[in-house]
């Protein structure tokens, strides 16, 4: 095939000679900058439970390591480490897809700005984006949080496209990208409904008359039914992890009817922390007049693409914070997916001051001078918190658990493939040791642990104190009278500002 190369001289003028694309240019080059710095400095920080646990899934998929995955973690994802374990990419090529996925988020949330509402907003939003504090820490850390953004928006942008060409494959392909993104996280499934409801306030029950409407629906009970019978193959169930996750189980909790005003307010400061203190009110304004602007076109919801856009984001942004109301969310990862949502509103919000400065000051071209001069005052500033606070962020967690990470790989060193190890960091042990391991925490007394040294016969028993809960105190009691007897011989100490916090014992039977 030949290429026409006055062809691509053209559409390099025309890319050229927009200067929304230069500045669009300049913040990807600068987000990538940001992303790429901090992978460096965090390439060998230790890993978390939830990071360890996502790992440790992918070691036992990828070389058969001893591991259960819980219903929780039964994920998409979890095939797509698998796979780099396998071609022997390792850990930290996962760490750099994190970078390259959050990229994806920053583009994306560009050009959905761009087709919902103006080329101005999708900067704003972009460059918001590029900087988020909770989205550059996440990069860092092997979460699902990063994924699951770049999954809503992209399920969003492609719903979008089909609002706007009612191609019916762009219909299509939002079902598989919806099924996608509720198997990297089980959270997606609020996407799910949110999408639903919009169709069905947008269309009505003409929905039910469209053809690509039934075809998507197939793909998605089609893409369903696989991972549901694959969950009932492993686990013998076909809900659990979906209820456990949606239900607020696996490690956050549905709160009691008297603690639901404290999780919204919780859950309200958390919204409050993603921006500088008074910048918040930008995004209040925005979703004021995105919600009067819904308010008086209602009537205009099934015809007009700038009032259906603001009821879809309303209806996500909505949902998502009733059910980690509902949950008991208290813990500010949950909400990443909703700040593209609250940017595209402070963008809306703050596109509405810049026309109206350009409207009131004349000459228009002074307008427009003192409007770019106001928007990037603000962008500067909000990104300087935001980027102020990612780096004291990550600066605090860096060397977290290292004691973990260096006695799990010291026990690899000094044990056989087929020993079994106790230990409480049961995800971080079985990921850096690679051997069978048993979690001290299951068991409840010290007739419990008896049993379970004649039963598995481990090499070595490891007291953590990161991983010591408040109704396992009699632990220390047992292993200080396990070593006075010389059943549990100390062979290492890991200390933490001079204190032990981590002491492994080898079992003498």
């Amino acid at each position: 095939m030949k290429i026409n190369l006055e062809k691509l001289q053209d559409s390099a003028k025309a890319f050229w000679s927009d200067n929304y694309n230069k500045v669009f240019l300049a913040i990807l080059i600068f987000a990538f900058a940001v992303r790429l710095f901090y992978f460096f400095r965090t390439l060998n920080q230790p890993l978390w439970w939830d990071e360890a646990d996502y790992v440790a899934i992918a070691k036992h998929i990828a070389y058969g390591v001893p591991y259960t995955i819980d219903s929780i973690r039964f994920s998409f994802y979890n095939l797509i480490h698998a796979g780099i374990f396998r071609v022997g990419l390792g850990e930290n090529f996962i760490r750099f897809l994190n970078v390259l996925v959050s990229m994806g988020s920053v583009v994306l949330i560009y050009f959905l700005g761009k087709e919902m509402f103006n080329k101005r907003i999708a900067l704003i939003a972009s460059a918001l984006m590029s900087v988020f504090w909770l989205e550059i820490f996440s990069v860092t850390r092997i979460f699902m949080e990063v994924p699951s953004v770049f999954a809503w928006l992209l399920c969003i942008f492609v719903l979008v496209k089909y609002e706007k060409t009612d191609n019916g494959k762009f219909l299509w392909i939002l079902s598989f990208l919806l099924v996608i993104a509720f198997l990297v996280k089980f959270s997606a499934g609020i996407l799910i409904v949110s999408v639903i409801i919009y169709f069905l306030i947008t269309r009505g029950l003409n929905v039910f008359k469209n053809k690509d409407f039934w075809i998507a629906g197939g793909i998605g009970i089609f893409g369903f039914g696989i991972y549901f019978l694959s969950l009932f193959l492993y686990y013998g169930t076909f809900f659990e992890g979906m209820f456990k996750s949606l239900s607020g189980q696996g490690g956050i909790g549905a709160p009691g009817p008297d603690s639901y005003l404290y999780v919204i307010k919780n859950n309200i400061g958390f919204l409050f922390s993603y921006f500088p203190q008074y910048f918040f009110l930008f995004f209040i304004f925005g979703l004021m007049l995105a919600l009067f602007s819904l308010f008086i076109g209602y009537d205009l919801i099934k015809k007009n693409s700038k009032i259906k856009f603001i009821c879809l984001l309303m209806l996500s942004f909505s949902l998502i914070f009733v059910y980690l109301v509902y949950v008991g969310s208290e813990d500010n990862r949950y909400l990443i997916v909703v700040f593209p949502i609250l940017a595209l509103f402070f963008a809306y919000g703050l596109d509405f001051i810049y026309r109206k400065i350009k409207e009131f000051i004349s000459p228009e071209k002074s307008g427009k001078i003192i409007g770019f001069i106001f928007i990037a005052g603000v962008l500067i500033f909000a990104g300087f918190f935001q980027l102020q606070e990612a780096n004291n962020l990550i600066n605090l967690k860096t060397d977290t658990y290292s004691e973990t990470r260096d006695s799990s790989l010291w026990i690899k060193e000094n044990s056989n493939p087929e020993d079994i190890i106790f230990n409480a960091a049961l995800p971080q042990n079985v990921y850096y040791s690679e051997r069978k391991t048993i979690t001290i925490n299951d068991l409840q007394n010290t007739t419990e642990f008896d049993e379970a040294l004649a039963k598995y016969n481990p090499k070595f028993v490891v007291l953590t104190f990161y991983e010591l809960r408040e109704k396992s105190q009699w632990q220390i009691e047992y292993f200080q009278k396990k070593q006075e007897q010389g059943v549990f011989i100390p062979v290492k100490v890991y200390k933490r500002n001079g204190q032990p916090i981590i002491y492994v014992f080898e079992y003498n039977n």
